[in-house]
């Protein structure tokens, strides 16, 4: 329900999920679907298992700011609430290490590919 909505717009609309968003993110369940850490789990998941279905080969998957800054926080064992520290900038690549059972950060918001089209 908040997709392609302004933050002005959430508030407005949605002013008791806005002050919780605000308050704590990552329990924040937002109208019409999923908290933060349900975001999280459901994410977190999918990735491990295709770490596991498809061992050493490079996987790409491409979804959304939060769904990357979720499983990052994971990977860094960085408490939830906090997903707004991280800069990701649309289209950019994040590359992980799931080969291990110690998940590595390689690289983060990596916009260099995105140069050509500026």
């Amino acid at each position: 329900e908040l997709d392609g909505l302004k933050a002005s717009d959430v508030q407005r609309l949605y002013p008791e999920f806005a002050s919780r968003w605000e308050h704590n993110a990552a329990t924040a369940q937002m109208p019409g679907g999923e908290s933060l850490m349900e975001v999280q789990t459901r994410a977190w998941k999918a990735v491990t298992q295709l770490a596991r279905e498809h061992g050493e080969v490079t996987i790409v998957a491409v979804t959304h700011n939060f769904v990357i800054g979720a499983i990052l926080c994971k990977t860094l064992e960085t408490p939830l609430r906090n997903f707004r520290r991280l800069r990701l900038d649309v289209g950019s690549l994040t590359r992980l290490d799931l080969s291990s059972s110690h998940p590595r950060l390689l690289s983060m918001n990596d916009t260099s590919h995105l140069e050509a089209v500026k």
